[in-house]
Order: structure tokens, then C-alpha cells, then sequence
């Protein structure tokens, strides 16, 4: 080492020491040492080589290069090394040499014996191209790194065998030799291009790109494939994959870096050829090439910077690094487009991050930092600065882009090795499931899995005979894996005897014409699914007939478990065993313990969202990208606020003013933003995300019985209140969108947005709302006035309150929602049901908002539902003319004027978003308030033009959506006021907010009495303590409960609220405004005040009390505040008084009522 002028280890580890490749023989231990992404080349060289024509020269290279993989296997077993293992990091610690006693024990690690070799079944012979010649040894020192014998020949054979010299270079040699092999065997185009194939797959099975179903090119002699695409209006994306060849090989050399001008030159005209073919359009901005740099691991450069466009950038990367980064879940092409576009903007600041490694150490710097680029918490650094990160953060990105890919290779029955990729690389509970997805079937659309115990089960969907069917025949064969995994290690231990082979079984579906039916019994059933059983092969058809579906319509998991024991039973019988599916279906309905648990939620669609959904057009639901919310925070507060007046705003009246000037920039740049779109095509799309986000919602509803009995509860409330949050940020993203859209869109002329862009207009209108959201706490001084601003321009406050206040309400909330879900899941099969409670005053209230019966309101949505599935589109576009006639021909609303509904149910386009109708005002426009008049909510038909005859999008979702949400507050009393339009609705939905209220008092009293306490609902204070009903005391108002302990000791002032859960920031400051315990300047009482005044009137009048209700004594008074949802107050008490107790109404079952004692 002297020698060699090396003394320290510099860098820190930056990619695995070692690691698994999947190849068609199998997964092999493979050391990458100091090569990087070496795995990843020797898999795409064998893959690529292994597709050459058959010949002998190719077979003895191929199995030359296996017995090298078997080597380095046997290598990793002496060391008790498993899969993806990290090297200890010691960078820049001095390089020392050990001991001969530590070194003499790992030296017999590799030498392998030639009675080792013939175990393995390996000859000489096979090893032999890899053999180091002695007279070279002379030499390392002398070579160039990486371009010695070493590399190509690390192996040293003597009279005991074979010593494994470099194990690190046993990845070269062998890419070495299958080139140099075809090479000069005259292949060496034909691998080129196959090895292009290859990296094509890794990309697409990513997702990264879906390369491999372009054509390949071939430019000035290099083979390429490009895809040229718009994701974002006027910004397209080129992404151009290219792959190394084999020039000066003989020898593969992998130190030297290589330099190809033709390639350079063949980039830049590619690049060039795709600015030339998007800026003619009218509405380019700018675009990026994004180029793929596949190879086979030798040192090359390519000049990049060369290719200067005006309005185009390029970017590099290679294809393992583009796979691992979509992998890891950071993004696909338009996230890199975003994150290219940040960079931008954080040097445009003055900011310059500096770091080696390249784009995927970038995207690993923005993923530690919060997506900022900058830590946000160095709030005073100012620029111009260069900032520097450490290079190896991007081996983050490579371990969990490995956990999730579980690359690897399982045996078939029929010997030969499948390469298959994780299933559930995003799924919500699990992060290592044994369950994978066959690689090559997945670029043939073929529906080919593992899972894995004992033995592999394979389990092959044959395609739907019937059309159409394609999802339900993903989503049986997703079920019947999920059933497998669940399965398999009980079975494997209660069977322990059966062999370990493969098994593999193919589905075959047969459909029923409907997609509804009826629910059958147990022996339809049964009989539903029949088996063909081929031992010799190891392999089944598994039957299923229609019968089967049907039986998915009953609210039990019977069909499900007749499903796993049928597969179960193939297995055992195909293993040796002599179980039937009788004991099996014992045996599973033992190990799953619970008839919830179920992966196929099948009903009948008679609701708009699900009878869209059941003819396909209902869109898949998609979450705002990282990428598009953090390219909106970046320099937002910059928009109103120089950052020359400093990071720091400090003082109540300065952070108002700073929120609310914030806040209109904000809204600018959207409306801004939003001017240069089609209006119809704008609106259009937002709707339609904003379906999808409701539909996921419905998904996450109906399946919460099956998650909670399959994950647990606790499971369940992580996932999906995280998953709630997603669809909670896309729906009131897209609610703002539609509601601005539809007067600021370009009514002619404005360009159609793409999927990105509605991500982009998403981000920033979801932005926009957390900031109104949290004006009110600023201003009610919930929140310290205190405001700081990061770096880069984001807007940073302390979240203690949120958190406090909010989030436990939320939590606790969502957890309620889902114990709901859960019980009301077996409702769901039933028919004939109804929620609403029907009364002539609702009728009448109904008939005098809308001039329609309830039955007619009630199927609007139905009816506009029936037009929309007809017309093919989930979203309707027609004049308002239209859609009356169109209306008028429909059962139920024949000779009926609809324009009065119409008008009430529509939003109105107006000239602009600072334009109010009569009467209307700011406040009934704020993005941040629900419940407005004005609103997607109370209005969820859009018009989009102020004509006498407006063009509308009519959503049957939204309308139904809006029905289900106004109807519920009119019967609950939550929706009072101006949310409404006729007297009659108003004064029904204020005399059930009164009746609302009387009935909590009603149950909570009922409660108390359940607890143990004798209680009085409703009373009036002159009742309870026999006083005349002076003004004072009709002042105070009615005790909502009054309850004693048993001993008569104890008395409670209950304070009984059945008021609504508060949804954001500003509904949770107005509802702890109310409940402070305070009297303002005009002399008006809070809530709490009136509680607690009423509370000490009683105890000043305890005697009086005991004296009426003839208790033993003068009692102790105690107050308590009692609500029936989750409120703020409970979780951030904010008065002293001990009367001022927050509680759940269920919290009343395990309450003690005398205080003192045990168990309080």
C-alpha cells in the first residue's frame, strides 16, 4: 500500500458492498466493491447476452460467466453475507493493514479447493478465461486504475485449487468476457442492442419510462430509443436512451474514461431535433431532454454542456439511477422537470448546492431536506453561498429503491428461473411482502406471481374470455395473492411434510353477464370453483365460475375463503399431500379467525359514484406530487415580501399584514396561472381529479372492516389517515380550481392543461388555502406572533397549536369515522334502507329551496347519472337549454320545470374572481370557509360563461355529493343561515338544530344513568333550585343535564353541545374563541362564560338543589362540558376553572362521579 501511495479511505459508502442479482439460473451473491451499480451491469449483460441466438460459442461463455456467479456465491456463504449489504464507513480514517492472525482465517475464505469445484459441479475448464496470467503480476502497479489484468482475470489457479484474488472484480470479468466473446464472434452490434433492451425493461419496470415500447433507432450508428411527450402544456419532455458500445474492445477496459464525439454529436442532434419539433407550437415555454446513459460500466464522458438550446435543458442519467430514484418514490420524468425548475430558482436566489454524484445524490439532498434544497432552518444564511452536501446521501435512495423493487429470481415447475420485481411496492401496511410480479410478463401483459413459503406458488391469470373484464381479472388475481400470503406460513408449518418444489396454477374466470346479481349460498359457492390438476407438470387450472362473483355480494368472506382453500388444496395435493378442500376451508376459516377480512368489496351500483365507476369512468385517483408542492412553496413568500426586510416578522399586527399580503400574491400567481388555460378544459379536468379523490375515499370507507380485521386497528389508523389527508389535499385543491377556473379560464384561446399542470394549479391552490387557514389563529392569538422565512422563501410558523388543537381532534375524529365504517360495512349488502327520515316539514322545506319533491331532488343526481353513462363521459357539457331537455325526457321529471333547481344547484361564472353578485361579498369567496353559499359544496353545477343560456359541466358525482352533504345539515342543524336560500329551509334546519340539541341532551342524560349517576336532561333553572324565573336567572339558561352521584354528594352542571367536528385552522380558533370563559367589551358571554356562570349560580344555590331533589346533604357542584365529536377544547384547555372540563360523550361509560375516588 505503500507502494501504491495510498494511505486513507476517502469516501463514505455510497452503494452496496454486495449484492443479489436475479438471472434466468437463479439469484447470485455478487460483490461490487469499488463498482459502482456493477450488480445492476452484470444482470443487464447476462440478461442481454442470454438473448443472442443459440451457438456454442455463446453456451461456453454463458456457463464461463454462471461459474464465476458461483464462486462469488460461495464467497458470500464462508462470509455469512446476505443480500444488499453496506460496507462500514471509515472515510477518511488512516488505511491500515491487519495483522497476519486476522488475515491468515480470512485468506482460506478464497481459496477454493478443487474438491470444492467438483461440488459445485464446476470444472476447470469453465474457470478458465478468468485465470490470472503470473507474468503480468508485475504490472498492477504500472496500470492505469481499473484497467489491469485484475479486472479481467481475478482468478489464480495452483496445485490446491483456485484463489479468488479480487472478488470485487469478479462483476468485470465476467462482463468482460461475454463481450470480448462476442466481440470476436462478430455480435457485437446485435449485444449492443439487446443490452439497450435490457436497460429499457429496468427503466418501464420502474415506471420511470415506458421505453421498450418505442422503436429503436439507429443514429449516425448508434441504436437509440426516445420518447417526446407533453405532461405539462408547452413543456415537453424528451427522454433519450442510449447505451455504450464496444469500441477498442478487445481488452474491456473499465478504468480509463472513454470519450465518444459521435455520441456527443448524436445527442446533441437529437436533442436539437426535439426543440425543433415542440417550439414551433404556439404554446411552448420550455423543455427538457432527459438522457439515459446505459452502458456496461466502463468510465466514459459525455459533454453534455455542449448542447446549449435556448428554453431546453438536459439532464443525465443512467438507467439503474433512474429506475432506483423512481423506485425510492421520489419521482418519474415531470418530478425531474420540477426538480430541475426549483434548482433553478434556488440559484436564481443566490443559493448554489455542490456536490458530487450527480442528479440522484440531488434528489437524495432534496428528499433529507423537506424537498427545499436548502434546510429550511438555517433561516439566516444569506446569499450569493455555495452550499455543500455530502456525496453519498444518494445511498438512501438506493437502499430503499432495492426494499421496494425485491428484485430476485424463483424457480417454476418446469426448472427454469422466473426474474420477478415486489408487487406491493406502495401498499400501505406491508413493506416486505413475499409476494412478486414476473418481470417479463409484465411487458407482455401477462398477470404472472409468486408467493413465497415453503416453495414458490405461482399463480397465472389466463385472460377474461368476456371483454371488458380486464380489472375485475387484476383485481381477483391481486385478491387470490393477497389470500396466498396470508395463507402459506400456517399451512407450510401445519403441513410440514410436503415437498419443496414449485407449484404453479392458472386462473381461468369465467364472468357473469351482469356485473350486479344476487348473493348465493354456501354450496353454490362450493361448487362455483372446480380444479384440473397436472402432477406430473406441478401444475393446476383453478375454475371459477360466474356463481363465484356472485357470492362476493354477500357480506361475509366465504367466496374469498372458498377461493384460498382451493388454491390451498392444489397446492397440497401438487406437494404430496392428501388434504382436501374440506378440511382446508377449516383450516383457513381457523387461521384468518375473522369472516371480514377480504380483498373483493362487490355491491350493488345504484349511486352515481359507483355506477360511474362500475362503466369505467371514474378515473384512478392521484395524490399531489412532492414535486409540484414544493416547486409552489419555493420563493412564495418572496411574491409579496423583499428579501431585504429580513427573515423575521415578529409583533401580532405585522404577521397579519405580512398573511394577508401573502395570501393576495398567492392568489395572483394562481389566477394568473390559471388564465392561460381552456376554461372547459380546465374545469373539466379538475372535476374529474376531484371524483377520483372521492371515489378513493368510498374505497378506503367500504374496505375499513376488512383492513382493521386483517392489519388491525391501530395499522388501519395510520394508513388511512394518511391516505385521508391525500385525498383531503386533492379535493380542496380541486375545489378551488374549479371554483376559479370557471370565471378566470380563458374562454377562447387558452391552451388545454395536461396532467402536470393540474398538479402544479393543486399545489398552489392547496397552498393558498393553508394560508388563509391559518390567519384566524395569527389574529385570535392562538398562534405566536411570530413568523419566520426560510432560505428559499417558505413560510415557516410554530406548529405546537396545529398540532395541539387540530391534529388530536383529527385523530380522534378519523378513528371514530373508521370504528363507523367498520360496523356499518354489513349495511352495505342491504337493500331498501334509508338514512333520512322523511317528514312533511322536510318535504316542505325541500319543495320551497329547490321547486322539487323530495323524491325528485333526491334522484337528480340519479337522473344526470343515467345522461352522463349514456353519453359515454363522467362529466356532462351542455348548454343550460340542453340540459333541461335533456332532463325533461327522463321518468320522474316529465312536465316538471327544472330551472328553479338548476338555478339553485349552479354556480355562476362571473366577469371575474374580485366580481360578487348582489348581495355577496369577500367573505362568501373564501377559499378557506366551507359551507359558503357560494360554493362547489351548495352549488355543484359550474357554469362557465354568464349568458342567458350558460355552458355547464355537470358532475352526477358532485351533485349527489352536495345532496348527501346539504341534506345531513338540514336534519342535523349544521347548515344554517345564508347557506340557504328560501325562509321555509331556514327555519326547518333551525328547528332541528333546537331538536338536535334537546335529543343529545336527551341520549347524554340516558348515558349518565348508564354510568351510574342519576340524571335530568333539559332543565330549567328556576325547576332545579325553585327560584322564580326572574331575567336573571332566565339570563343563565337551562341546565342541558343535571346528574348526582349515587350518594346523592356530588351534583353536575352538564353542559351538552352536539356541534360539529371543526375541519380546519379557522372553524377550531372560532370554536375555542367561544368556549374561553370571557365577556367582551360590549358585555356578550362566551359559551364556557354562560356555563360557568351557570355553575356558580347553582353552587351559590346548593342548598336548594338538595333541598328539591331531597339529597342526603348540600352537595358539591362540579361543572363539565360535554360534546358528542371530537372538539379542540378537550385538548388544549385553556381556563383554569375545574368547571371547565371537556369530554366525549362515550368517555361518560368509565366515568366516576364522585370525584376523589378510586378509578377517576
Amino acid at each position: 500500500m505503500a507502494d501504491c501511495g495510498v494511505s486513507l479511505l476517502e469516501d463514505p459508502p455510497e452503494h452496496f458492498f454486495m449484492s443479489t442479482i436475479a438471472t434466468r439460473r437463479g439469484p447470485y451473491r455478487l460483490f461490487q466493491g469499488i463498482w459502482e451499480k456493477a450488480a445492476a451491469f452484470s444482470e443487464d449483460m447476462l440478461e442481454a447476452f442470454g438473448q443472442l441466438p443459440p451457438s456454442r460459442w455463446g453456451a461456453a461463455a454463458f456457463d464461463s460467466a454462471y461459474a464465476l456467479l458461483t464462486l462469488s456465491d460461495l464467497l458470500a456463504h464462508r462470509a455469512g453475507l446476505k443480500h444488499n449489504i453496506v460496507a462500514e464507513d471509515k472515510s477518511a480514517q488512516k488505511l491500515e493493514l491487519p495483522k497476519e492472525r486476522q488475515l491468515s482465517p480470512l485468506a482460506t475464505r478464497v481459496l477454493i479447493s478443487w474438491a470444492d469445484l467438483e461440488r459445485l459441479e464446476l470444472t476447470e475448464n469453465d474457470l478458465a478465461p478468468f485465470f490470472l496470467d503470473p507474468e503480468l503480476s508485475d504490472d498492477f502497479l504500472h496500470a492505469e486504475p481499473g484497467d489491469s489484468e485484475l479486472e479481467r482475470q481475478p482468478l489464480i489457479a495452483f496445485a490446491e485449487g483456485i484463489l479468488v484474488v479480487a472478488p470485487h472484480n469478479l462483476s468485470t470479468a465476467l462482463r468482460a468476457h461475454l463481450i470480448e466473446t462476442a466481440v470476436a464472434n462478430g455480435a457485437s452490434e446485435q449485444l449492443r442492442r439487446l443490452l439497450l433492451d435490457a436497460q429499457s425493461e429496468r427503466i418501464a419496470l420502474s415506471g420511470f419510462a415506458q421505453l421498450w415500447k418505442q422503436p429503436v433507432e439507429i443514429v449516425d450508428g448508434h441504436p437509440i430509443r426516445q420518447l417526446l411527450f407533453e405532461s405539462a402544456a408547452g413543456c415537453p419532455l424528451h427522454i433519450l436512451q442510449i447505451v455504450d458500445g464496444f469500441d477498442g474492445v478487445p481488452p474491456a477496459r473499465f478504468g480509463p474514461t472513454s470519450a465518444s464525439p459521435s455520441m456527443e454529436a448524436m445527442i446533441g442532434d437529437s436533442v436539437a431535433f426535439a426543440h425543433e419539433m415542440m417550439a414551433k407550437r404556439a404554446e411552448f415555454r420550455k423543455g427538457l431532454s432527459i438522457v439515459l446513459l446505459g452502458g456496461w460500466g466502463r468510465s466514459g464522458s459525455v459533454a453534455l454542456a455542449s448542447v446549449e438550446i435556448p428554453d431546453w435543458e438536459v439532464i443525465a442519467l443512467e438507467p439503474a439511477d433512474a429506475s432506483a430514484i423512481a423506485f425510492a418514490g421520489i419521482g418519474m420524468p415531470v418530478d425531474m422537470y420540477r426538480l430541475h425548475e426549483q434548482l433553478r430558482m434556488v440559484e436564481a436566489q443566490g443559493f448554489f448546492p455542490r456536490a458530487p454524484n450527480g442528479w440522484m445524490n440531488l434528489c437524495a439532498l432534496w428528499q433529507e431536506t423537506d424537498q427545499n434544497l436548502i434546510p429550511e432552518h438555517l433561516s439566516e444564511i444569506e446569499p450569493p453561498l455555495d452550499f455543500n452536501y455530502p456525496g453519498n446521501l444518494l445511498l438512501s435512495i438506493r437502499t430503499e429503491a432495492a426494499q421496494k423493487e425485491g428484485r430476485w429470481a424463483f424457480p417454476l415447475p418446469n426448472g427454469r428461473y422466473e426474474i420477478v420485481s415486489r408487487l406491493d411496492r406502495e401498499d400501505y401496511f406491508e413493506t416486505a411482502k413475499p409476494s412478486y410480479i414476473a418481470t417479463s410478463g409484465l411487458r407482455r401483459r401477462e398477470l404472472l406471481g409468486v408467493v413465497v413459503g415453503r416453495r414458490p406458488v405461482w399463480l397465472e391469470a389466463i385472460p377474461a374470455k368476456r371483454g371488458g373484464r380486464s380489472f375485475d381479472t387484476y383485481e381477483t388475481w391481486k385478491a387470490a395473492i393477497h389470500w396466498l400470503e396470508v395463507a402459506l406460513p400456517k399451512f407450510d408449518a401445519q403441513y410440514p411434510g410436503l415437498d419443496r418444489k414449485p407449484v404453479s396454477i392458472l386462473l381461468e374466470i369465467d364472468w357473469p353477464p351482469d356485473r350486479l346479481g344476487n348473493s348465493v349460498d354456501d354450496a353454490t359457492v362450493l361448487t362455483s370453483i372446480t380444479t384440473t390438476m397436472d402432477r406430473d407438470k406441478r401444475s393446476a387450472i383453478l375454475h371459477m365460475a360466474p356463481e363465484w362473483q356472485h357470492g362476493l355480494h354477500r357480506a361475509n368472506n366465504f367466496a374469498e375463503m372458498v377461493l384460498a382453500a382451493s388454491m390451498l388444496e392444489i397446492v397440497s395435493t401438487l406437494a404430496g399431500g392428501v388434504a382436501g378442500r374440506e378440511e382446508l376451508l377449516a383450516f383457513m376459516t381457523a387461521v384468518v379467525g375473522s369472516d371480514d377480512i377480504r380483498w373483493r368489496h362487490s355491491f350493488v351500483a345504484d349511486r352515481p359514484l359507483s355506477m360511474l365507476k362500475a362503466h369505467g369512468l371514474i378515473d384512478d385517483f392521484n395524490e399531489i406530487p412532492d414535486s409540484a408542492s414544493a416547486l409552489a412553496r419555493c420563493g412564495s413568500t418572496f411574491l409579496s415580501r423583499d428579501r431585504s426586510l429580513g427573515f423575521h416578522i415578529v409583533g401580532a399586527d405585522q404577521c397579519f399584514s405580512f398573511l394577508m399580503e401573502h395570501h393576495g400574491a398567492l392568489m395572483d400567481r394562481l389566477i394568473s396561472n390559471i388564465r392561460g388555460f381552456d376554461r372547459v378544459a380546465l374545469v373539466d379536468a379538475s372535476i374529474r381529479r376531484l371524483t377520483a379523490a372521492l371515489a378513493e375515499e368510498q374505497m378506503w370507507q367500504i374496505s375499513a372492516r376488512a383492513m382493521r380485521a386483517a392489519y388491525g386497528a391501530k395499522k388501519d389508523f395510520d394508513q388511512s389517515l394518511k391516505r385521508r389527508s391525500e385525498i383531503n389535499a386533492v379535493i380542496r385543491g380541486a375545489s378551488i380550481l374549479i371554483e376559479m377556473g370557471s370565471c378566470e379560464a380563458a374562454l377562447s384561446d387558452g391552451v388545454h392543461p395536461g396532467a402536470a399542470d393540474i398538479d402544479d394549479l393543486l399545489a398552489q391552490a392547496l397552498l393558498i388555502f393553508q394560508t388563509a387557514e391559518i390567519v384566524p389563529p395569527f389574529r385570535a392569538g392562538f398562534l405566536d406572533a411570530e413568523i419566520k422565512i426560510s432560505p428559499t422563501g417558505n413560510l415557516l410558523y410554530d406548529h405546537d397549536f396545529t398540532r395541539t388543537a387540530l391534529v388530536s381532534s383529527v385523530h380522534a375524529h378519523h378513528f371514530e369515522h373508521r370504528q363507523s365504517a367498520d360496523k356499518a360495512y354489513r349495511s352495505l349488502f342491504e337493500t331498501g334502507a334509508t338514512d333520512t327520515a322523511l317528514t312533511p316539514a322536510l318535504e316542505a322545506a325541500v319543495q320551497a329551496e329547490y321547486a322539487l319533491s323530495f323524491d325528485q331532488f333526491a334522484s337528480f343526481s340519479g337522473a344526470c347519472a343515467k345522461l352522463a353513462i349514456d353519453s359515454g363521459n363522467a362529466v356532462l357539457k351542455k348548454r343550460w337549454s340542453e340540459l333541461l331537455s335533456a332532463l325533461a325526457d327522463l321518468e320522474g321529471y316529465v312536465a316538471t320545470d327544472l330551472a328553479p333547481a338548476l338555478k339553485q344547484l349552479t354556480l355562476g361564472s362571473r366577469s371575474s374572481w374580485s366580481s360578487y353578485p348582489k348581495g355577496a361579498g369577500p367573505s362568501d369567496f373564501d377559499v378557506s370557509r366551507f359551507d359558503r353559499h357560494f360554493s362547489l359544496i351548495r352549488r355543484p353545477i359550474v357554469a362557465l360563461d354568464a349568458t342567458d343560456d350558460p355552458y355547464l359541466l355537470v358532475s352526477p358525482v358532485l351533485i349527489e355529493r352536495a345532496a348527501l352533504h346539504n341534506l345531513a345539515g338540514a336534519l342535523q342543524g349544521g347548515l344554517q343561515g345564508r347557506f340557504w336560500s328560501s325562509p321555509q329551509m331556514r327555519s326547518f334546519v333551525g328547528a332541528m338544530a333546537e331538536r338536535t340539541g334537546l335529543d343529545f341532551n336527551v341520549r347524554a342524560a340516558e348515558a349518565a344513568r348508564q354510568s351510574g349517576a342519576r340524571a335530568f336532561d333539559s332543565v330549567p333553572l328556576s325547576d332545579a333550585l325553585q327560584h322564580k324565573g326572574t331575567d336573571t336567572v332566565k339570563r343563565l339558561g337551562d341546565i342541558d343535564i343535571l346528574a348526582f352521584s349515587q350518594d346523592g354528594l356530588h351534583a353536575w352542571v352538564i353542559e351538552a353541545k352536539d356541534i360539529r367536528f371543526c375541519r380546519t385552522l379557522g372553524e377550531t380558533t372560532s370554536r375555542l374563541s367561544e368556549y374561553r370563559g370571557q365577556t367582551d367589551s360590549r358585555g356578550r358571554r362566551d359559551n364556557l362564560r354562560k356555563h360557568l356562570d351557570r355553575v356558580d349560580y347553582v353552587r351559590a344555590h346548593a342548598a336548594d338543589l338538595a333541598k328539591r331533589y331531597a339529597l342526603p346533604a348540600t352537595p358539591t357542584i362540579h361543572g363539565l362540558v360535554l360534546f358528542d365529536s371530537p372538539q379542540p377544547m378537550k385538548f388544549m384547555p385553556r381556563h383554569a376553572s375545574p368547571d371547565a372540563q371537556f369530554m366525549m360523550l362515550d368517555e361518560l361509560a368509565s366515568f366516576e362521579w364522585s370525584p376523589g375516588k378510586e378509578g377517576r
